[in-house]
């Protein structure tokens, strides 16, 4: 049992105690300049190119917006989410979130089994005390239901299309019919790299691998044969700053590269994933299921865990957990946009954190939406040839 020490208003601080609150006001700034900076780099990369598509609006300062509107949006999405919970919206909801071992996609998974759903979560790899942790982490979230729903973990590597292709099987196998989906995995590439496949492997990953789940989870049964089922896309504002789509060179292994174009790719298949799923909306929406697409903004996630060297990984994820929202505050409108009965959409929507905004001009442009659904089924097949 440890003691409480409080200070008098009326005292000064002392030294130490205003320096800790100068250092902390100096990681503040540097993640903001950090922030603006990636922005930057991301908007001028490649300037020989027709950057005509480009909305030029800077994603640091959409950012910093962003955070100074956090607290007040947070209190709207907490008194839906609390509605929500209220009605029992959620309770024995079937719901398959990918990439929910960690960071948002725990959070969110935690904050929906707290609400009664059945979730099944999807994972490289999983800890064998991964489900008691979240129940765990559910059992602390308020608003919960009296009793907790369920949750599941399924194996599921989207850097590889033979694992893509088992999971929707396995899921078929056990009648599982889900009333929504939430796309939620996605890496960023810190160098050239592929997938099993060979394809670069933040568009593999981010783009190719949840398109093909998508279209073996509908072809399987398992994902809208439901009424009102949802799909929920989790995707980000570096989607707005890379150039058009490249079809000669989008399903080729990238050139060399490194951190500094990381941002460039990672961009690049964000743009792709909103391009093919707003096309899938089109075929699909509304009647085996709606779209909707949400950047959560910056977020204190584990999004840096794969940069090298480990000590700068650790740095920057100690700067996002002091300057930007935490996972659990970024998990509320993803909850209110999948399971509110107050939402409801016929066509596909884009929210930025808490609003919705407009789509891309080339992502609604429906003869580069076939094309690039056309390029992906056919390339994927020869792939799993």
């Amino acid at each position: 049992v440890g003691s409480r020490c409080t200070m008098s208003p009326s005292r000064k601080p002392p030294p130490q105690h205003a320096l800790h609150w100068r250092i902390h006001l100096g990681l503040l700034f540097m993640g903001l300049l950090s922030y603006m900076f990636m922005g930057f780099v991301v908007e001028r990369r490649h300037t020989a190119t027709d950057w005509s598509a480009i909305e030029q609006d800077s994603l640091g300062w959409g950012a910093i917006d962003g955070l100074f509107s956090a607290s007040e949006n947070e209190k709207v999405s907490l008194q839906r989410v609390q509605a929500m919970f209220e009605s029992g919206d959620l309770i024995g909801k079937k719901v398959l979130l990918t990439g929910g071992n960690r960071g948002l996609g725990r959070a969110t998974a935690a904050r929906l089994v707290a609400m009664g759903a059945q979730v099944t979560i999807t994972a490289r790899r999983a800890s064998s005390t991964l489900v008691d942790e979240i129940l765990s982490e559910a059992e602390t979230q308020t608003p919960r239901t009296s009793e907790l729903g369920t949750l599941a973990v399924v194996s599921l590597d989207l850097s590889d299309l033979q694992s893509v292709v088992q999971l929707p099987v396995l899921l078929a196998d056990q009648k599982q019919a889900f009333d929504i989906v939430v796309l939620n995995a996605g890496m960023v590439a810190q160098k050239a790299s592929t997938t099993k496949q060979g394809l670069e492997l933040s568009f593999g990953v981010n783009c190719v691998g949840h398109y093909f789940l998508m279209k073996q989870l509908i072809d399987n049964g398992v994902f809208g044969t439901t009424k009102n089922a949802r799909l929920v896309v989790v995707t980000s504002e570096a989607g707005r700053a890379v150039p058009q789509l490249d079809w000669d060179t989008l399903f080729k292994p990238a050139p060399e590269y490194g951190a500094d174009q990381a941002m460039v790719y990672y961009g690049r298949s964000k743009l792709a994933l909103n391009t093919a799923f707003r096309e899938l909306a089109r075929q699909y929406s509304p009647t085996r299921y709606s779209t909707t697409f949400i950047c959560p903004g910056p977020v204190s996630t584990g999004i840096a865990s794969n940069i090298e060297p480990a000590w700068l990984a650790s740095l920057i994820d100690w700067i996002l957990w002091i300057v930007f929202p935490t996972s659990q505050a970024s998990s509320l409108p993803m909850v209110y946009l999948a399971g509110s009965p107050d939402f409801v959409q016929t066509e596909a929507i884009y929210y930025h954190m808490h609003m919705p905004k407009a789509f891309r001009a080339d992502v609604v442009d429906s003869q580069r939406g076939a094309k690039l659904v056309n390029l992906l089924d056919t390339t994927i097949a020869q792939l799993l040839q």
